[in-house]
């Protein structure tokens, strides 16, 4: 009846069984969660991907962000459809909804979209490739950056119920108008621009000896890369004070926070140099920080759980993660020498066609990781309105914690700030969310289908290299993915849920995620090799894996549920295959 474990007080009378009170049982292993067997189609007869910003939302989503933050996604895809490639307000494409949970895109279309594609969007696409970046950069980037400027000072304490929801929607607005345009004008040339110098380099300039076509896009000073170098200038200066790095290194960065958070001065610092110190560190975090995990807005961000990038500093500190100054002008040497071979060789047609591809591929190298790391530039702000307004439930006794707001969904939230400001009686929302909870829970123990209906086709193209999670083949202890950054390495591996568990990750060891985000770029430099369920050749794990020199496999689908912490793994990078060996 509840599609979940339920202590049930019940009355038989008269032989009718009648139920009194029902409340949802938590305290249970998580096998009692019921997981999803079906599978069920919006419409039966479009089909649903994960892919593009989907691989972004590896998890089920929560309530919230699948109402709320995806209903304004798909009003930022249209805009974008209107403004760059003169499609109508009113056409959806590429819907974004949930399937048990997880984020799919729509990508079915009715025959008179079709004509529209056909008539509108295709002859606006040259316009889009021209004029979509300088769009993104001085248009929808400075709008979501003063979006986030004009709400971040006002103090929310003071506002009332209603003008929180107010801020709240103008943030997610201009999150998704900066999304939609990122995707438009940076994520989908970039990756086609790549995909294209791949195939003329490889078919037309390529001779035995030579690098493969990663090397002329690498060394590039995209934000991660920034990050990372703004974190190992930090650490250059932390050493200029022995006993300042001496703490840093010999403390648990969860001391570290604590004594950030409540600002205690630890003996054996001096009071100048503790307070530079947290000047500078969170300088870094404000500038960094909001770097996304997962495209949820209910996930924590780096800088709300700093822990992974204190973790990364004492690495630094202590000298055993590598100069990225040097690793940078390493690719760029390496880039550069690749660049003058070709040119010294090749004339005619096949220059023309090499100089065009790599010009193309080089302008778009930088910027989409840039864009991906730009996304959560208002999610800060953005969590400071919910979890206010969550605080204000949580006062009228309709939720249990500030965070259960998310586990809301829109039009529940709405109700409720209504209900506030009309001081009216507040439903309880307590025991619904709590089934929630437990209903996420079965659908996290399930690998979602890349594409439904199922297969690896899509309008006769092969997606398995596109598509989250989109191979996933197991043939006795032999994974098979995508290969996404060459290279062969033998060692344990780490499996990370979440940055949660940042804090495991040893040097030297064989990263096992679901997806890595730009977010995740400081374990980069502590692994020998990068494994993922979803993700392909384009996607954050294998350009960021390129630019540290270590093989990735990527899109396995399974990996994090069939690899364990510790057991001995074989990457190739090159055949897409990873081994399990027995005897870990």
């Amino acid at each position: 009846l509840y599609e979940m474990p339920m202590d049930i007080e019940w009355t038989l009378t008269d032989g009718e069984l009648a139920i009194v009170q029902a409340r949802p049982i938590t305290a249970l292993p998580e096998e009692y969660f019921k997981p999803p067997t079906e599978w069920p189609l919006p419409n039966p007869k479009a089909q649903y991907m994960r892919t593009s910003i989907v691989d972004l939302m590896p998890d089920p989503l929560s309530p919230l962000f699948s109402t709320l933050g995806l209903s304004a996604i798909n009003r930022g895809i249209g805009s974008m459809s209107h403004e760059l490639l003169n499609m109508p307000e009113d056409v959806e494409l590429n819907a974004m909804m949930t399937i048990n949970g997880y984020a799919y895109q729509s990508t079915g279309f009715p025959p008179s979209v079709w004509w529209l594609l056909l008539t509108r969007m295709l002859p606006r696409i040259p316009h889009m490739l021209r004029y979509g970046v300088a769009y993104w950069q001085d248009v929808a980037h400075p709008r979501y950056a003063g979006v986030v400027d004009q709400w971040k000072d006002k103090p929310l304490v003071e506002l009332s119920p209603e003008e929180i929801q107010v801020g709240i929607y103008q943030v997610l607005d201009a999150f998704a108008h900066h999304l939609g345009a990122l995707m438009a004008s940076t994520m989908g040339p970039s990756a086609g621009s790549e995909t294209l110098f791949t195939s003329v380099y490889s078919r037309l300039i390529q001779k035995d000896g030579d690098p493969e076509a990663p090397a002329f896009l690498m060394g590039f000073d995209s934000m991660p890369i920034q990050a990372e170098k703004s974190l190992y200038d930090l650490s250059a200066w932390c050493q200029e004070d022995q006993d300042l790095a001496s703490y840093l290194a010999g403390n648990e960065s969860e001391i570290l926070i604590a004594d950030l958070e409540s600002n205690t001065q630890p003996a054996g610092l001096k009071p100048d140099i503790w307070g530079e110190w947290q000047i500078r560190f969170r300088e870094h975090l404000e500038s960094y920080g909001y770097s996304i995990y997962d495209m949820d807005f209910s996930k924590p961000l780096p800088m709300d759980d700093p822990l992974p990038i204190l973790e990364m500093l004492k690495l630094f500190i202590a000298g055993q993660a590598k100069n990225p100054y040097e690793r940078q002008q390493k690719y760029i040497d390496q880039r550069e020498a690749a660049e003058i071979s070709v040119r010294g060789r090749v004339i005619g047609l096949r220059r023309w066609g090499f100089e065009k591809s790599l010009n193309w591929a080089q302008s778009q190298a930088p910027l989409r990781e840039d864009g991906i790391a730009e996304i959560g530039l208002g999610y800060p702000i953005l969590r400071k309105l919910l979890l206010e307004l969550g605080q204000r439930f949580t006062g009228a006794e309709a939720i249990e914690t500030a965070s259960d707001i998310y586990w809301l969904e829109e039009g529940e939230v709405k109700e409720l700030v209504a209900a506030l400001e009309n001081e009216t009686r507040v439903e309880d929302m307590r025991e619904l969310i709590t089934r929630r909870k437990s209903i996420w829970q079965g659908q996290k123990s399930v690998t979602p289908p890349p594409q439904l209906p199922a297969g690896k086709k899509y309008m006769g193209f092969n997606m398995e290299g596109v598509l989250a999670g989109g191979e996933g083949a197991l043939e006795g202890n032999i994974l098979k993915g995508v290969p996404s950054s060459s290279g062969k390495i033998t060692a344990p591996a780490r499996v990370l849920a979440g940055p949660e568990d940042f804090d495991q990750m040893q040097p030297g060891e064989i990263l096992v995620a679901g997806i890595t985000t730009p977010a995740w770029t400081p374990l980069f430099a502590m692994a020998s090799g990068v494994v993922t369920d979803i993700g392909g050749p384009l996607s954050h794990g294998s350009i960021v894996a390129r630019e540290y020199g270590i093989p990735a496999v990527l899109g396995t689908g399974l990996a994090t549920r069939i690899i364990t912490t510790g057991q001995m793994l074989s990457v190739d990078g090159n055949t897409g295959l990873v081994t399990l060996h027995e005897d870990s």
